[in-house]
């Protein structure tokens, strides 16, 4: 049996690439995040560092917002162009947006089924274990 089919952490390290679905219709809208996952470092580092800086009045949900953001490491958009993806800018209010922290923030706050979408992701294992295909 080789164990190393189930080491979340290096996965977790890396990051993995979510795609986000539409909450309605379930379908990916072709945005996709990379994500530090649990098991990280990273992700252990920071929410080492938020719960010293946290307060009596911290909620929950504060810090796991604050180690989703740090642990967040890029955005990408895809369209299907002739049946092929293609890289293409990401929008908001239809202006391209770039990738950083503000903007993350702006993002997460204004769509919270994107925040609640990469927090479900972040959290879950399987997400950073090999696919059947790597078995």
């Amino acid at each position: 049996m080789e164990l190393s089919l189930l080491d979340t952490t290096t996965r977790a390290e890396a990051g993995a690439e979510l795609e986000i679905k539409h909450p309605k219709t379930g379908k990916g809208i072709g945005f996709f995040l990379t994500i530090k996952g649990a098991d990280s470092q990273a992700y252990k580092a920071v929410l080492k560092d938020v719960m010293k800086r946290a307060t009596p009045e911290t909620t929950s949900n504060e810090v796991k917002e604050s180690v989703l953001v740090a642990c967040i490491t890029g955005w990408r958009a895809e369209e299907i162009v002739d049946g092929k993806p293609c890289g293409c800018p990401v929008l908001l209010d239809g202006k391209e947006v770039a990738f950083n922290e503000p903007n993350l923030k702006k993002v997460l706050e204004r769509m919270p089924t994107i925040r609640d979408q990469a927090l479900a992701f972040q959290d879950a294992r399987a997400n950073f274990l090999p696919s059947a295909s790597e078995s």
